[in-house]
């Protein structure tokens, strides 16, 4: 008794019902072997997420004093700047050294991220660039003397929060476009980076007070 050479999955096909021509030959992959494929690539994808970025202490303390270079990326939740909705699309890169010094672990470097958000003189959404230092301490133990001080858990040190507060030092209290940005007319709303809007000529003729609103605005210009 023979044994049938095995298909590749190239090649199986199911049956057509009687009467029905074939049908060209598709790609048939078993779903048990697409469930184990996606497990994988989720173990693999979970494992670089949540230990790429954890900072081996051990490691520090063995050598104590000494820099132990590390790089890694974080994603960035959210923020609230001044009303308006900061988002991190792209996450953050860290790169930097962490060393072991008396009962601290300090951390320092360099973050680079992308942030978007709308402009606050026309509203268009617009992304900017930042690389941003940091330098910080890490302890066992929280400290009412140095609020800045974050706790690790004596194993592993999380840069999240670290993340997150150099990220919000870095952005601007006002997020503008551009500084050539013309804004949105306050008569009419028109965008007058696109076209020529003469709201505000009419208006400074018609206003009484115009002459001094424009003395004031010299005023500013000269602080």
């Amino acid at each position: 008794m023979g044994f049938e050479r095995a298909k590749p999955f190239a090649e199986v096909q199911e049956a057509e019902p009687p009467g029905v021509p074939p049908t060209p030959l598709t790609p048939r992959i078993p779903w048990n072997l697409l469930d184990k494929q996606a497990l994988r690539l989720y173990n693999s994808t979970r494992f670089v997420c949540e230990v790429s970025m954890r900072l081996d202490v051990s490691k520090a303390l063995v050598a104590e004093g000494e820099a132990i270079p590390f790089a890694g990326e974080v994603a960035l939740p959210e923020t609230v700047i001044l009303g308006e909705r900061v988002l991190f699309p792209g996450g953050a890169k860290l790169t930097g050294t962490y060393t072991s010094i008396g009962g601290t672990i300090e951390v320092c470097g360099e973050m680079a991220f992308e942030a978007s958000a709308r402009c606050a003189r026309c509203l268009k959404t617009a992304e900017k660039a930042f690389v941003a230092p940091f330098d910080a301490l890490f302890s066992l133990t929280p400290s009412e003397d140095n609020p800045d001080l974050y706790v690790y858990d004596g194993a592993w040190i999380d840069p999240l929060d670290m993340a997150c507060d150099t990220a919000q030092l870095a952005l601007p209290m006002r997020w503008i476009c551009a500084e050539e940005c013309k804004g949105l007319c306050p008569v009419c709303g028109a965008d007058q980076n696109l076209i020529m809007c003469t709201c505000r000529i009419e208006g400074d003729i018609k206003h009484p007070f115009s002459a001094l609103q424009q003395l004031l605005t010299e005023d500013e210009s000269e602080v």
